[in-house]
């Protein structure tokens, strides 16, 4: 969480201003600054990947990592001895780029990496080892347990309302 921008000090869990405070001002890796690691993606509007048309995400929202993160703190036998993948919503790359380009008002596209260019980039680009190593990140994750801890969750479209504007300037220089 700490790479996201959030900030927590022992104490602060439970207070609700903390928490509220500590999520300001967190990022998104679809926004800016993050949409770097992305490539020329902001500029161009196409998802240059290594993932595959197949590959599922694990989205994260910013309004649910405090309260999921918190909950065990909360209501420690509700936890006892479990391990639980979190995540809000699962999409698709070009689920990801539909609701982007509804967002930002541009016609975002993916394009596949064929498995030479993999390859040949992933020594070089260290963003695109990682997209191969997250291709299946998702079979970790159990959105039935995930429901079962009654933690409100949120979904792409509802972080992409608030942050419009975030979206529209980031994909401001794509084409049209």
């Amino acid at each position: 969480m700490a790479s996201l921008g959030v900030k927590l000090w022992p104490g602060d869990f439970n207070k609700e201003e903390a928490l509220e405070s500590a999520i300001a001002g967190t990022s998104s890796i679809f926004l800016d600054p993050y949409i770097s690691q992305y490539g020329e993606f902001s500029r161009t509007g196409i998802l240059d990947t290594a993932y595959r048309g197949d590959t599922i995400l694990p989205l994260v929202s910013p309004k649910t990592i405090g309260p999921f993160s918190g909950a065990p703190i909360l209501n420690p036998p509700a936890f006892h001895a479990k391990e639980i993948y979190y995540s809000d919503e699962l999409l698709t790359p070009e689920e990801l780029g539909r609701k982007l380009s509804t967002a930002s008002g541009k016609e975002l596209k993916t394009n596949y990496q064929s498995d030479e260019v993999v390859e040949r980039t992933r020594k070089e680009n260290p963003f695109v080892g990682g997209q191969v190593l997250t291709r299946e990140i998702y079979k970790l994750i159990d959105m039935d347990q995930v429901h079962k801890q009654g933690i409100p969750l949120s979904t792409f479209d509802q972080f992409l309302d608030e942050h419009k504007a975030a979206a529209v300037e980031t994909f401001s220089g794509a084409a049209p």
